[in-house]
């Protein structure tokens, strides 16, 4: 796997102003037959609806906004008080979008034209997390990563706190996303994302001719599950894990399908309309409340349904949100993206966070020890390397094998790899012989010089370290099955994308076409993982992978020797759950 799937990049801290300066309180109640009354004579509405209405200074076009509480019928008191104040976070934005709520109090929050993703500390400040093209909608998954939809990237991301990144998945049956825009967490464990044509980056080309609805499992497959809708964007699911939600930007409705137990959807229908000017705002993120109403960005603000698809209010906004979370220790608030600013409501009810309902399908697995442990014998002199498992030189050689996924879902019996391995004073010698029903390799093959992209055909790899303590230094070797290879020099805090390091390794493989089997042999020089004398006795972190089929990364096969048990994607670095090579006599 590519190293390559990783980027690091810090943002200078920059000062928002504090909450305090834009709390809207409260000032007037209309009853809403009033207020329509002086444009329209004899319109008749609920005598009981009203308005709580508090005028404020917008940004969309010329005209002014107001923070309004519009209760349509009684129950939209029940979720919202009539005293409840809006109050601003921090503004000084682009264009935010993406809310998620830490629970060390704070925000993650996109900003779609500052092309960053900030942690919003409830007195204002932001604090820069990455800088990348056009984030878009957040959450976080049930190991707490921050998943992404990186639109320019035209792929789902996970972020550490520290600004790397990794690729989830970019393509579905070989072509690239247009530009995902927001993922959730499934009751599955699976992530959940809409791609729509709205972010796709100038000058580059549609590839998947509709505009999907998908689901990435935890094991890196990813089906499209409906492109029934022109622009999907918001997605939800209620909380009984019964019913799906999207909406559609272009349609201005929301959808509601059945889930299923195995992660498709079915019976579409029109759920709710959303219809307004054309500079009013249009469906957009949308979160659930624990018993089932619905929140979503709409004309003006936000409009508000009850699980039967009635339209119970809306509270219009100052300025046009784009998505919103639920926060605070209880969830009973939410917090509004809107333009340049960030906005607190608190609610009456408590939100439903998916990623806070355990799944048993988010953790396909769990690293314990021991830990896989491959104990190579010493051998004399400085043997030839073979091809040849029957050569002498593999006699006295330790073997092992892999014919597992690396969340030891899925078993690949009929690729079955075997892995021979022994040592000397100057070299480790691997074997590995792989079975295989077709081939996916890159044509011509070009030996005399390391290959970049080699990951992304059929290959076995190697990764060895003999740093205990800094475990994200290690190397890298892979060899295709035409012989084509590249050795990297892997730093996961600082990556390489030169791939100017050379070990001076041997490699070379062969196809037998008559048993279906390559093989691909390696002698490694010690000194090119470790400054410091092996002997029996010493050990050096290890994992070996083989990566075979066709297709993009999900379609393919990741087959791992020690289990990583990552999801998502394929799950190569992840050095903390590397197996052991102790160096026998």
């Amino acid at each position: 796997m590519s190293p390559a799937g990783t980027r690091r990049e810090h943002l200078p801290d920059a000062s928002l102003p504090p909450a305090g300066a834009g709390t809207f309180m409260p000032m007037t109640i209309h009853s809403r037959a009033t207020r329509r009354a002086a444009s329209r004579t004899g319109l008749r509405a609920a005598a009981l609806t009203c308005v709580v209405a508090i005028t404020a200074a917008g940004c969309a076009g010329s005209h002014t906004r107001h923070f309004a509480l519009e209760g349509l019928t009684p129950a939209f008191w029940q979720l919202i008080s009539h005293h409840a104040a809006l109050t601003t976070v921090a503004t000084g934005f682009g264009f935010t979008e993406g809310p998620v709520w830490d629970p060390d109090n704070f925000l993650y929050v996109s900003d779609e034209t500052q092309d960053s993703i900030y942690r919003v500390t409830m007195d204002g400040h932001k604090q820069g997390v990455i800088h990348l093209g056009d984030p878009d909608g957040n959450t976080f998954d049930q190991g707490h990563r921050l998943i992404d939809g990186a639109s320019a990237l035209r792929a789902v991301i996970a972020v550490s706190p520290d600004g790397h990144y990794t690729t989830l998945v970019d393509r579905f049956e070989g072509k690239r996303f247009n530009s995902p825009n927001d993922v959730i967490q499934g009751p599955d464990g699976a992530l959940y994302f809409t791609d729509p044509t709205l972010d796709l980056p100038h000058g580059q080309q549609q590839e998947i001719p509709f505009q999907g609805v998908y689901r990435l499992d935890v094991v890196g497959n990813v089906t499209l599950l409906t492109k029934e809708l022109t622009q999907p964007n918001g997605l939800a699911f209620s909380p009984d894990g019964k019913t799906f939600y999207v909406d559609d930007s272009e349609q201005r409705n929301i959808r509601a399908y059945d889930f299923n137990a195995d992660g498709t959807i079915s019976n579409g229908r029109i759920f709710g309309v959303e219809p307004g000017a054309k500079d009013d705002g249009v469906p957009d993120g949308m979160r659930v409340d624990a018993a089932g109403n619905i929140y979503v960005t709409g004309p003006k603000g936000i409009w508000v349904w009850d699980p039967q698809g009635h339209h119970v209010g809306t509270i219009d906004m100052p300025e046009q949100p784009a998505n919103l979370t639920w926060g605070d220790a209880d969830f009973g608030t939410l917090y509004i993206t809107a333009t340049t600013s960030v906005y607190r409501l608190r609610t009456s009810v408590h939100g439903f966070v998916p990623y806070m309902v355990p799944t048993a399908a988010a953790a396909p697995c769990a690293v314990t020890g021991p830990v896989a442990t491959l104990s190579p014998p010493h051998v004399a002199g400085h043997p030839g390397l073979s091809l040849d498992p029957h050569a002498a030189s593999w006699s006295h050689a330790a073997t092992t094998r892999m014919d597992r996924d690396c969340s030891r879902q899925t078993d690949y019996p009929q690729l079955a790899t075997e892995i021979h391995a022994f040592w000397t004073d100057s070299d480790l010698y691997l074997l590995f012989v792989a079975p295989f029903e077709t081939l996916n390799v890159w044509l011509p093959a070009a030996n005399s010089r390391a290959r970049t992209h080699l990951w992304d055909r059929d290959v076995v790899e190697m990764f060895l370290g003999d740093d205990w303590q800094n475990i994200r230094h290690y190397r890298e070797f892979e060899i295709a099955p035409t012989a084509d290879w590249i050795d990297i020099a892997i730093d996961l805090d600082h990556p390489d994308t030169s791939f100017a390091w050379r070990s001076g390794w041997q490699r070379m493989a062969r196809i037998d076409q008559r048993a279906h089997t390559w093989y691909a042999a390696a002698r490694i020089p010690l000194k090119s993982v470790s400054a410091t004398a092996v002997q029996p006795g010493t050990k050096w972190r290890m994992n070996l992978y083989r990566i075979d089929g066709q297709g993009a990364d999900p379609q393919r096969h990741f087959l791992c020797w020690q289990p990583t048990c990552d999801v998502y994607h394929d799950p190569n670095h992840v050095p903390e759950h590397f197996g052991t090579l102790e160096f026998a006599r």
